[in-house]
């Protein structure tokens, strides 16, 4: 049989936890902004467990989590068709309400591994519920985050296209559709390259323009069903916002996308990114674009939009003081946060956060 390929260590550990710092720590002074996964020297973030004195035997505990896991997967799904729900994939072994990044990370596993039918099963599951992660990311996010990695594991452009190549003669579901296109667009920015602008030259702008144009003609010839999913409507308003001149019109799939998926919040984290000042927009066009998402969302997640794009922001390697951030509205937003949806990941952000914004307090709660 196919030699089975293990995860980057940690895939599979316990819900990772926050290292707390001593009281010492000092927040005084100027503060880092918040990448993905934050490590400033004064405000360092981590996540998971610390590594244990054994690490022998921790090594091989992983692998044999590991390897019991791709066994369940491997088994036959019951039955089970690719296109139907299951009462929000309960008994699913790869779906794990409890964490979004630990879904994302066996749905990878099932990928790489090529256990395709359990793929699929979970990816029509999520597609179609409504159930948000304990985190407060939608179902369907999983999905997208897939495709989104430009994680090692998942292997190179080349390697992604053989391996789609094989789910597609295997079981050929929307998802092998929606992977194929993804893929056109990693290899459109491969095309430009990850650099600023002015490092990318003209001929590889026009190539990637001309990629670009063609992933779109190909979007809107994607079958009714996949259409008819969030994961499309994100890859479209991506596709759509990073060309000067698209056929279709950006703002119209975004208010699309938005009222049919209104618990997606991708959306706007795509829109907000083309508002900021080294894209053409300015701090008054991200502050309104906040302010509106977050009072069009408050009845049913309270202030919780505001600080939830903003971090959004901060990621983008902006400092708070560069915007039209309200410090007090921040914290008062995170708070909510923490209230909400209490789990490792976003204490991490969160703490991050009110690093960023010199809220003492604040952190040292998280951190309590």
């Amino acid at each position: 049989g196919k030699e089975f390929r293990p995860p980057p260590e940690g895939l599979f550990a316990h819900p990772p936890e926050i290292e707390r710092f001593s009281a010492r720590v000092s927040l005084k002074g100027s503060s880092p902004s918040i990448p993905a996964v934050p490590s400033p020297s004064r405000c360092k973030l981590r996540r998971g467990h610390p590594r244990p004195p054994n690490a022998g035997r921790a090594h091989m505990t992983f692998l044999y989590r590991t390897l019991v896991l791709a066994t369940v997967l491997a088994l036959p799904c019951a039955g089970a068709r690719a296109d139907v729900a299951v009462d929000d994939c309960v008994g699913d072994p790869i779906v794990d309400w409890s964490s979004q990044p630990r879904t994302v990370e066996r749905l990878q596993i099932a990928y790489v591994n090529e256990i395709f039918e359990r793929l699929d099963h979970a990816m029509s599951c999520l597609s179609l519920s409504t159930r948000r992660f304990a985190g407060g990311e939608s179902a369907p996010s999983a999905i997208y985050f897939v495709f989104r990695s430009k994680s090692p594991f998942m292997g190179t452009l080349e390697a992604r296209a053989r391996r789609t190549a094989a789910w597609n003669a295997q079981t050929g579901s929307t998802f092998v559709e929606f992977a194929l296109l993804r893929q056109g667009y990693d290899a459109a920015w491969a095309v430009r390259g990850d650099g600023y602008a002015q490092s990318v030259s003209p001929e590889k702008f026009r190539a990637f323009y001309g990629e670009l144009a063609e992933l779109e003609s190909r979007m809107m010839a994607a079958s009714p069903k996949l259409r008819d999913t969030a994961i499309w409507h994100n890859l479209m308003l991506s596709t759509l916002l990073d060309q000067q001149h698209p056929r279709s019109d950006p703002k119209a799939v975004f208010v699309s996308a938005v009222q049919r998926f209104p618990q997606y919040y991708d959306f706007q984290d795509v829109m907000l990114g083309k508002l900021l000042p080294r894209w053409g927009g300015s701090w008054p066009d991200v502050d309104t674009f906040v302010t509106q998402w977050a009072r069009n969302t408050a009845a049913s997640e309270g202030d919780y939009l505001y600080s939830w794009l903003y971090v959004s922001v901060l990621r983008r390697s902006t400092r708070a003081s560069e915007t039209m951030l309200d410090p007090k509205r921040m914290d008062r937003s995170l708070r909510e946060w923490v209230r909400r949806y209490p789990t490792p990941e976003n204490f991490n952000i969160i703490a991050s956060a009110a690093c960023e914004i010199d809220d003492r307090d604040l952190f040292r709660e998280v951190y309590g």
